[in-house]
C-alpha cells in the first residue's frame, strides 16, 4: 500500500513538474470536433514523446458570439505523448450531451505554448455533410476545373497541389475570381464552394501588333499591343513612326500598351512598339499603317465636327425620348446618351449596336445618363419604355425595441433606426442579436429590400445581388468583413447611379496595408464620407468581421449620406 501512494505521489511530481515548463505545442496543432457526437480529434505538434501524461482541459461554449465567461469545462483527461501527438477521445456528455453546430471548442493544456496562446479553438461547422470543392483555374483556355469533397470534419482532405501555367506566377486559391480573400487547406467549408486561382504575370516574352491598319486623313484609331504572357511586367515601351508626316503616333490615356495612331496625308508608314522586359530582353513588332482620303459620309476618324465623324442614329420610340451628344463623334470619343422617360414611364432596355450588328457595351453614368466608346463604324442606339408600377412598400414596425439593445447600447440609435424602416429585423422574442455576424446573403436581402426590389427569399436576394453587380453571388453562407460590405454599398450606389464622390489616403492608418486591392476604392470612398471610421485604436480593420450592429450602423451612416430611407 505504502508503495503504491509513493508510485502516485511520484506521478503527480512527475506531472506537476512537467506541466511548469513551457513547452511549444507549435501553430499546426488542431482539435476538430462533428456536429451530433462527442467525439473530438486533436493533433498537437512537437510534445516530447513519452513524456509523463499531459492533463487536457476540454471547454466549450454555445456560439462565436457568446461572451468569453460562457466557456464551459466538459472534462479533463490525460493524454501520454507516444503516438505523434494525434488521437481521439469521446467525452462523457453531461453538460453538453452532443457537439452542436456553431459550437465553440477550446482545449487547454497546462505548460503548452501553441503559438504564444494556451489554448487551441475550433468551431464546429454546420453539417458533417461532404460538399463539393471546385478548383476554377481561372483563365482562358485553362483545363476544366477540378473538384473534390470535404471530409467530415468540413476540410480537403487531398488539396490540389499549385498548378503550373507558363509565363505566370500562382499566388493561391481565392473566393472569388477578382479580388477575394485566400483560403488554405486547413479552411473549414460549410457550403459547396467554387475557389479560383490567381495569377501574377512574369516578364514579357513577346508582343505583337495587328499586321495592317487603315486610317483617314485627320482621322485617328487606336493600335494594341499584345503582350505575352497578357499582364506581363516590363521596365518601358516605346512608340515610334517610319515616317512622322504621313502617320503620327502617341502613347495612348488608357495605357501604355495602347497608341493613338493619327492620319496626316496620304501613304503608308510602319508604326513599331518596342517593348523592354522587366528582366532586360527587348521584343519588337511592327504594324504597316494605310492613311487614305477622308471620306465626306464619315467614315474615317476626325476631330469631332459634324461633317467627319461617324453617324449615331436613334430609332423612333414611343413613351420617351433620346438624344446623344456629339452628334457625328470620331473612333474612341465617348458618347453621351440622354434618356428623357415622358411622365409615369421609366427606361426599360437601351440597346447600342455597331455596324457588324454586335452590341456595344455601356456604361450608366446618372439616373437618365448613359456612356459608350465609338467604334469604327456608325452606329445605331433603340430603347423602350415601361409605365411605372406602383410599388407598395409592406408594412413597417413602429417603434421596435430588443430586450438586448438598451438605451445606452452604442449603436441604439441606428439599429432602431433599420428596424423601424423594416431594414433589418430581429430574432424573435425582442432579440436583436447585434454581435451576430453578418452573411453575404443577408446583406443582399437587405439592400433588395433598400432598392424597394423585396426579394422573396435568400435565392432571389442572391440573383437580385448578381444581375445589379453588387456581388458574384459567391459563398452566400460566408460572414463579412468591413471591407467586403462597404464594397458592396459602393457598387449598390454605383448601380443607382449615386455620385461616389470622395477618397482620402488611408496611408495614414497603421493597418491600411491590410486592406485588400479590390476594396481598396470602396474602403477610400467610405471613409472620405464618414459611412466607415476607424477603431478606437485608430486602426481600419478591413478584414474584422463586421457584426449586426456594425451593419446597423453602416447602412444608416450610408442612407443618411445619400438621403434615402
Amino acid at each position: 500500500m505504502t508503495k503504491r501512494i509513493t508510485a502516485l505521489l511520484l506521478s503527480v511530481l512527475l506531472c506537476l513538474s512537467l506541466a511548469g515548463t513551457a513547452f511549444a505545442a507549435g501553430e499546426e496543432s488542431t482539435i476538430r470536433g462533428t456536429a451530433g457526437t462527442k467525439e473530438i480529434s486533436v493533433d498537437l505538434k512537437n510534445l516530447i514523446e513519452n513524456a509523463p501524461y499531459y492533463l487536457c482541459s476540454l471547454l466549450v461554449k454555445e456560439s462565436e458570439e457568446a461572451a468569453e465567461t460562457d466557456f464551459k469545462i466538459v472534462e479533463s483527461f490525460n493524454f501520454r505523448a507516444k503516438a505523434g501527438g494525434t488521437f481521439t477521445h469521446t467525452f462523457q456528455g453531461g453538460l453538453i450531451p452532443t457537439l452542436q453546430p456553431g459550437n465553440v471548442l477550446r482545449l487547454r493544456v497546462p505548460g503548452v505554448d501553441f503559438g504564444g496562446e494556451d489554448y487551441i479553438e475550433y468551431t464546429v461547422p454546420e453539417s458533417a455533410g461532404a460538399y463539393e470543392i471546385t478548383f476554377d483555374l481561372n483563365y482562358e483556355g485553362a483545363s476544366a476545373p477540378t473538384k473534390a469533397e470535404t471530409s467530415g470534419d468540413g476540410t480537403v482532405a487531398e488539396w490540389p497541389a499549385g498548378p503550373v501555367r507558363e509565363g505566370y506566377t500562382f499566388l493561391g486559391w481565392f473566393d472569388a475570381a477578382e479580388g477575394g480573400e485566400e483560403v488554405d487547406s486547413g479552411h473549414v467549408f460549410t457550403a459547396d464552394t467554387t475557389l479560383y486561382a490567381h495569377w501574377q504575370a512574369g516578364p514579357v516574352t513577346a508582343v505583337s501588333l495587328p499586321k495592317t491598319l487603315k486610317v483617314t486623313v485627320k482621322g485617328t484609331k487606336t493600335l494594341t499591343a499584345a503582350l505575352t504572357p497578357a499582364g506581363g511586367e516590363y521596365a518601358s515601351m516605346e512608340w515610334a513612326s517610319s515616317d512622322e508626316s504621313i502617320a503620327a503616333v502617341t502613347a495612348h490615356e488608357d495605357g501604355a500598351s495602347k497608341a493613338a495612331v493619327k492620319g496626316v496625308k496620304i501613304g503608308k508608314a510602319n508604326i513599331t512598339v518596342t517593348v523592354t522586359s522587366a528582366n532586360g530582353e527587348t521584343y519588337t513588332a511592327s504594324c504597316e499603317v494605310t492613311v487614305s482620303r477622308q471620306s465626306s459620309g464619315g467614315g474615317g476618324g476626325g476631330g469631332g465636327s459634324s461633317s467627319s465623324g461617324y453617324r449615331v442614329s436613334v430609332n423612333s420610340m414611343s413613351h420617351g425620348s433620346v438624344s446623344t451628344s456629339p452628334s457625328r463623334p470620331s473612333e474612341g470619343q465617348t458618347v453621351t446618351i440622354t434618356v428623357r422617360p415622358d411622365k409615369g414611364y421609366e427606361l426599360d432596355k437601351l440597346t447600342v449596336k455597331g455596324e457588324d450588328g454586335k452590341t456595344i457595351r455601356t456604361t450608366k453614368e446618372g439616373e437618365n445618363e448613359y456612356t459608350f466608346t465609338m467604334p469604327d463604324g456608325d452606329v445605331e442606339i433603340s430603347a423602350t419604355f415601361k409605365a411605372v408600377e406602383e410599388v407598395k412598400e409592406p408594412a413597417k414596425p413602429a417603434n421596435v425595441s430588443f430586450s438586448d439593445v438598451p438605451a445606452g447600447f452604442w449603436a441604439y440609435d441606428q439599429i432602431t433606426w433599420a428596424a423601424n424602416k423594416g431594414i433589418m429585423g430581429g430574432y424573435g422574442s425582442g432579440i436583436f442579436a447585434p454581435n451576430r455576424n453578418v452573411t453575404r446573403q443577408q446583406l443582399w436581402m437587405v439592400l433588395g429590400r433598400l432598392n424597394g426590389s423585396h426579394p422573396a427569399d435568400m435565392a432571389a436576394a442572391r440573383s437580385w445581388a448578381i444581375s445589379n453587380g453588387v456581388s458574384d453571388g459567391s459563398n452566400p453562407s460566408a460572414t463579412m468583413s468591413r471591407q467586403q460590405m462597404v464594397t458592396m454599398l459602393y457598387r449598390y450606389a454605383q448601380q443607382k447611379g449615386y455620385a461616389v464622390s470622395g477618397s482620402v489616403d488611408l496611408g495614414r492608418y497603421p493597418d491600411s496595408a491590410s486592406v485588400a486591392g479590390y476594396a481598396k476604392e470602396a474602403v477610400s470612398w467610405a471613409v472620405a464620407n464618414g459611412i466607415m471610421g476607424g477603431t478606437s485604436a485608430g486602426l481600419l480593420n478591413p478584414t474584422g468581421t463586421a457584426s449586426r450592429a456594425h451593419f446597423a450602423v453602416f447602412m444608416y451612416r450610408f442612407c443618411m449620406f445619400y438621403e434615402i430611407a
